[in-house]
C-alpha cells in the first residue's frame, strides 16, 4: 500500500532492490527520522558525482490504462546531455516521478555502486 509518509512504499515488491537496499540503510542510519525519497536520493547523488546537474521529469501523462500514470526522469549535464533516462508507471503522480527516480538510481547503481556510499 502507498504511503507517501514511507519513502519505501514508492517502490513496490522486488522492483530496484539496490535503490530499496540503499532506502532501508539511510533510514537505519538516521536518528533524526529524515526518510530520503528517490528523487531526493538522486538530486544528491547527481550534485556530488557531477558537481552540478539536474534531474528532471520530462513526460507525465495519464496511461491507456485505467488511472495510470507515465513519467520518464532524465538527469541531464549542464549541457542538457542525457546522463540517465528511465520511464515508469503508477497510480499517481507522486509515485510515477519516485518510481522514475528510482529506475534511474538503479540503472546508475549498475554501472558503479561505490558512488552511492
Amino acid at each position: 500500500e502507498f504511503d507517501g509518509s514511507n519513502p519505501l512504499t514508492y517502490i513496490e515488491g522486488e522492483v530496484y532492490p539496490k535503490v530499496r537496499a540503499l532506502l532501508m540503510h539511510l533510514a537505519l542510519k538516521t536518528q533524526n527520522g529524515d526518510k530520503k525519497t528517490p528523487m531526493l536520493l538522486l538530486n544528491e547523488y547527481a550534485k556530488k558525482v557531477y558537481g552540478s546537474t539536474k534531474c528532471i521529469v520530462t513526460r507525465e501523462v495519464v496511461g491507456h490504462q485505467a488511472s495510470m500514470f507515465s513519467a520518464t526522469v532524465q538527469l541531464l549535464d549542464l549541457n542538457d546531455d542525457v546522463l540517465a533516462k528511465e520511464s515508469a508507471q503508477a497510480r499517481n503522480k507522486k509515485q510515477v516521478k519516485q518510481l522514475g527516480a528510482a529506475a534511474v538510481m538503479e540503472a546508475l547503481m549498475e554501472q558503479n555502486m561505490e558512488q552511492f556510499m
